[in-house]
């Protein structure tokens, strides 16, 4: 008999690296501050971010830091995980500017304003059929991997002389329904052909959602086959 293997591909960023605490060359801390006054009198506010990234920035992210420079003229930087003093030193005392300009809630309330808005352009792209590929809440086969294995063997006829891996993509609707099944690697015509049948098919999922809202969501499945 053969074993199916599932693995659910969700679409993410993965910096890895070690971070070190180093000297910008040729610019100090003092400097760094200095710099970051003068950039404030002039209307323009930056802050850094340093460390790693163990995730993708999200689509409300991408929003929140769109809005918070077009209505704050604040920009929020990832300068990555190496960490210079003259990068720290600026951040820092920007940081303390914009709160005296601002308020200390200034990112609190934007992210707010922010949220309130990025719900109407989220309905806004619902009715036009956007597709998501990064959501708060992932689309799933209604009792986990374990039953959509189930399901999976219950109807594929899977002949001992084939084994390998599938990757399948497909459309999550908001009414739990797949569409637009594609094989993107496949094993050989007719069993492509089975398992795009199979997943057409497929009873509806829970659907994916931001913000509480279902929306579309577009996933990646690898399929491995195994005696």
């Amino acid at each position: 008999m053969k074993k199916i293997y599932i693995l659910l591909i969700s679409t993410f960023i993965c910096t890895i690296g070690l971070c070190q605490d180093e000297e910008l060359p040729l610019f100090s801390c003092e400097d760094g501050t200095k710099r970051a006054i003068i950039d404030a009198q002039n209307g323009k506010f930056e802050i850094y971010n340093f460390g790693l990234l163990l995730s993708s920035e999200s689509d409300f992210d991408k929003f929140y830091a769109k809005y918070l420079f077009e209505k704050y003229g604040i920009e929020d930087t990832y300068k990555g995980c190496m960490v210079y003093k003259y990068l720290e030193c600026y951040s820092d005392k920007m940081l303390q500017l914009i709160y005296e300009k601002f308020g200390t809630d200034i990112f609190y309330r934007a992210k707010t304003e922010a949220r309130a808005k990025y719900k109407i352009s989220l309905k806004e792209k619902n009715d036009t059929g956007f597709v998501f590929t990064n959501v708060d809440k992932t689309p799933g086969f209604v009792g986990g991997s374990d039953s959509l294995r189930a399901y999976l063997t219950s109807k594929l006829q899977v002949p001992d002389t084939i084994k390998g891996k599938v990757m399948i993509s497909f459309i999550v609707e908001t009414s739990g329904i797949l569409t637009n099944v594609r094989i993107r690697r496949g094993i050989n015509k007719d069993f492509d052909k089975e398992i795009i049948q199979i997943f057409s098919q497929m009873p509806a999922w829970s659907v994916g959602e931001i913000m509480g809202q279902a929306v579309r969501t577009k996933l990646n499945l690898h399929l491995s086959l195994h005696l």
